[in-house]
């Protein structure tokens, strides 16, 4: 992927990556991995389509921005809006992924005119930890998180190395048993490596997001992916909000979990194409 920088609407400097030839995508990231989550899949569909991705700000490469409660699902809309205009992008299809949707449900609010479609995978439409006791809690929960994650970066670089996460991951059942492992290694190594600070700020501000009150409103063409086995966005649930989309198309991928683009890539890229090429002239 190549990579560059700009600046934000409030000055951030945002880092960006892009890769393949064809009919632009752009991708939004969840906050549980980088834009390497996407890796098989963009290999997959790289001579048919181009990706463009960035950095949430305050997270990997992208800079913490001068006032660091700047990092609302708001500001993510914003500097989704800022990199299009950036590149000289007037509208665009989106793969959302969990985080992604509630950054892609905002963009929709502030500007429906910049989105042609919205590919929805895994997605957060609500409060993501609204299902996870004590809400209350939850700030300081993730400061704690913070602080544990910062200490013990080096042990957990040793554990993914050693697969030992995978293998918790997967009893767990965070990611599924079809997982690719290499790509695994990549996309935890590079989680542990970002600012676990910022991290746990940008989830505090996604816990106060909801954007269920937009999905009745979407007038662009949306399809939804779910993971069967998904515990982060169960699929009753998900089914129940999504019901309220206009014309909108629903797949389920079976034995997926909320890492479904690293599990499954074939089928992902295959449910792409149908939902851009069902719109688009072959």
């Amino acid at each position: 992927m190549k990579k560059a920088s700009f600046r934000s609407f409030d000055g951030t400097c945002i880092t960006y990556y892009a890769s393949g030839k064809g009919q632009l995508l752009m991708l939004l990231n969840g906050l549980g991995g980088s834009t390497y989550s996407w890796e098989r899949v963009m290999d997959i569909l790289g001579d048919e389509y181009s990706f463009t991705a960035w950095d949430y700000r305050g997270l990997f490469e992208s800079c913490t921005p001068e006032d660091t409660k700047a990092v609302t699902v708001r500001d993510s809309a914003r500097d989704f809006l800022a990199l299009m205009d950036h590149l000289s992008i007037s509208s665009v299809d989106v793969l959302a992924w969990s985080y992604g949707a509630q950054v892609a449900l905002e963009v929709y609010r502030m500007a429906p005119e910049r989105l042609k479609g919205i590919f929805f995978l895994n997605p957060v439409f609500g409060r993501p930890l609204e299902r996870v006791p004590g809400n209350r809690l939850h700030s300081l929960v993730l400061k704690m998180y913070a602080m544990v994650m910062k200490a013990a970066t080096p042990v957990a670089r040793m554990l993914i190395e050693r697969d030992v996460v995978a293998t918790f991951g997967k009893m767990a059942g965070v990611v599924g048993p079809a997982v690719d492992m290499e790509l695994f290694r990549k996309v935890a190594s590079h989680f542990v490596t970002q600012d676990h600070f910022m991290y746990a700020r940008l989830m505090a501000e996604a816990d106060r997001h909801d954007g269920r009150d937009v999905l009745p409103h979407l007038a662009v063409p949306t399809m939804v992916v779910l993971g069967a086995n998904d515990p982060f966005v169960p699929v009753q649930q998900v089914r129940k909000e999504a019901s309220v989309i206009p014309d909108t198309h629903i797949e389920i991928i079976p034995d997926s979990s909320h890492y479904t683009a690293m599990e499954y890539p074939e089928a992902v890229a295959r449910m792409v194409r149908r939902f851009v090429q069902g719109r688009v002239p072959a």
